[in-house]
């Protein structure tokens, strides 16, 4: 999404949607809150506050939609249920000087016996979550996922360097507030094209400050997505063999590094992926060719994802991996006659799409409407209807990854 949004991700699990399946649903207590949620539909959703520096992706968990920093809204049926409580707390609290602690107490004490005692080298820390992956059905992993928050603008800046958008180094007492704040699931978004060479190999360097992050939250016994996220001009649909050919080189050497690591980790190939350069960058048109073309060639990234994580074997062969759409819009790929799952013979695929919903509330360009209205529990309301109709109840789940509102100086509506 746009630089400026911190983007907050929900992740809930739909048990049933309001007026699908009465008697189906189930309570799901998130933050304290209880939610009832629809089956197997997750959200994570995209929000910022501008007024905090270190504001990075929330995620939320959200059946439905979630709201921006201050709001994880999660709404299910026809009630607009929120859990947004947590999330304001842990958008504005990461504080970047968290990142020195006692690296200065050695004194000139010790230099009397430095020309005799060698220091003893530092045992390599262990990985966290290398076992065996445990099997479980989507249904039961999307609940367990809880809600989420994103670790956005930080390794998914558009330069080598992940202050660039100023942003802190990321550190391990982060990570652990934001686990202490309620959430269970944490999205990191990587723009892994700004650290490879030319033939698309990855820095080992960034590849091991990726790893410490998903390390310090697996330590939570939190779940983690890491994906491909600003590399959209690598994998612009409008130029296929190309964007085929980064997703298979870079998800190769993605899933080499991690394919030991149990089931807390999740894989998404792509973020937003979208025909750059054309009138359909962000508009989806089932009679234009440049659509049906673009659809085709994420589905065959998407395709090729699959392919090489399964072929690297170890714990690969079996992780859940999330799927990419156009825009990652669910409208369009509602809409789409093109678009199809992967094929995949183990079956644990995950749809991922993103809701800036209610549009004119959520939006950034809106800057009149500030309510949450009836009207606009009713766009939440149809949303989650279709992901239901369209994919839940056919076997397929959903993980909403982003979802936000920008802040308008109206922080008890984007509660709401």
């Amino acid at each position: 999404m746009k630089r400026f949004i911190s983007a907050l991700l929900i992740f809930a699990m739909v048990f049933s949607l309001c007026g699908c399946a009465s008697g189906a649903t189930e309570e799901v207590i998130t933050s304290d809150v209880a939610v009832t949620t629809v089956p197997e539909v997750t959200t994570t959703v995209e929000t910022t506050t501008e007024e905090v520096t270190t504001t990075t992706e929330v995620t939320t968990e959200a059946t439905t939609t979630t709201v921006e920093t201050t709001t994880e809204a999660t709404t299910t049926t026809e009630a607009t249920t929120t859990t947004a409580a947590t999330t304001t707390t842990a958008a504005t609290t990461t504080t970047a000087a968290t990142t020195t602690t006692a690296a200065t107490t050695t004194t000139a004490a010790t230099t009397t016996t430095v020309a005799t005692t060698e220091a003893e080298p530092e045992e390599e820390k262990a990985k966290a979550h290398v076992d065996e992956i445990i099997q479980v059905d989507s249904k039961s992993l999307i609940k367990a996922m809880g809600v989420g928050w994103n670790l956005g603008n930080t390794l998914d800046t558009t330069s080598s360097n992940v202050t660039y958008w100023g942003n802190p180094y990321t550190t391990e007492e982060i990570i652990d507030l934001v686990y202490d704040s309620g959430f269970n699931t944490i999205r990191i978004p990587v723009s892994w094209s700004y650290h490879c060479d030319d033939d698309y190999n990855i820095d080992e360097d960034f590849l091991e400050m990726v790893q410490e992050i998903v390390d310090w939250a697996l330590e939570n016994d939190m779940y983690v997505i890491i994906n491909s996220h600003h590399d959209n001009d690598v994998y612009n649909p409008v130029n296929h063999d190309q964007a085929v050919e980064y997703i298979t080189k870079i998800w190769t050497q993605i899933a080499e590094w991690f394919k030991d690591y149990d089931e807390h980790l999740l894989f998404e190939p792509m973020n937003e992926p979208r025909p750059e350069g054309t009138d359909y960058v962000w508009w989806y048109d089932d009679s234009s060719a440049i659509c049906r073309d673009a659809m085709q060639t994420i589905m065959d990234c998407d395709q090729a994802f699959v392919n090489v994580v399964r072929a690297s074997g170890g714990n690969n062969a079996t992780r859940y991996l999330m799927i990419s759409t156009y825009c990652s819009s669910p409208d369009y790929t509602l809409w789409s006659s093109v678009f199809e799952m992967p094929e995949d013979e183990c079956g644990n695929l995950i749809l991922t799409v993103h809701a800036y919903t209610p549009s004119n509330l959520c939006s950034v360009e809106d800057t009149t409407t500030t309510k949450f209205d009836s009207s606009a529990e009713s766009e939440i309301t149809s949303l989650m209807r279709k992901l239901y109709k369209n994919f839940v109840s056919e076997g397929i789940p959903v993980i909403i990854g982003e979802m936000g509102c920008y802040y308008k100086n109206n922080d008890d509506q984007r509660y709401e």
